[in-house]
């Protein structure tokens, strides 16, 4: 260490210099954010099969959906005739608990299969009987035109859904993810 003339350090400035260094360090290390402790995203149960019944020649397009406790935890629109693919998003409480599948609102054939977190794909063949014809949007509308995602303004969509089989829509989704 070089020494300037008059440059002495006492007892006194080494613990005030350490304990600088110390406080300065305390300072950062609450800055940086801790880990949160809430649990990380479950890996969804995996479904894939063939489709039987009158569903097996059920068209491109229809929805497959799958339920817990009548809460909806997945679907999937299907991509192949008379095969489907649907991944189901639960969390540690829905473990054991039973799917129940439908196919464009038709319920699917009792089947004995339950949730469990992590689990590895499944195949699992799915039988359903009845009409699936799916509800059709007649109108769509926005307002305005763009919608912005800036957190200030709103924009209100409008939807008008028929339903063919029904005169009564639960629900009507619209997804407005790129």
């Amino acid at each position: 260490m070089v020494k300037f003339q008059g440059d002495t350090m006492t007892i006194k400035d080494k613990y005030l210099r350490i304990l600088s260094c110390l406080v300065i360090l305390l300072l950062g290390l609450s800055l940086v954010p801790s880990a949160s402790a809430s649990s990380p995203p479950s890996i969804p149960n995996v479904f894939e099969g063939n489709l039987k019944g009158d569903a097996a020649s059920a068209g491109l397009g229809l929805t497959i959906s799958a339920y817990i406790d009548s809460e909806l935890v997945g679907s999937n629109t299907l991509k192949e005739t008379g095969k489907y693919q649907v991944a189901v998003s639960g969390t540690e409480k829905y473990n054991g608990k039973a799917i129940t599948f439908k196919l464009g609102g038709v319920a699917s054939e009792p089947i004995s299969v339950t949730y469990k977190e992590g689990a590895l794909p499944a195949k699992l063949d799915l039988a359903f009987y009845g009409d699936f014809v799916p509800p059709t949007i007649e109108t769509l509308s926005a307002s305005p035109i763009f919608i912005l995602n800036d957190g200030k303004d709103f924009s209100t969509v409008t939807a008008k859904v028929v339903d063919p089989k029904s005169s009564k829509i639960p629900s009507v989704t619209i997804d407005l993810t790129p």
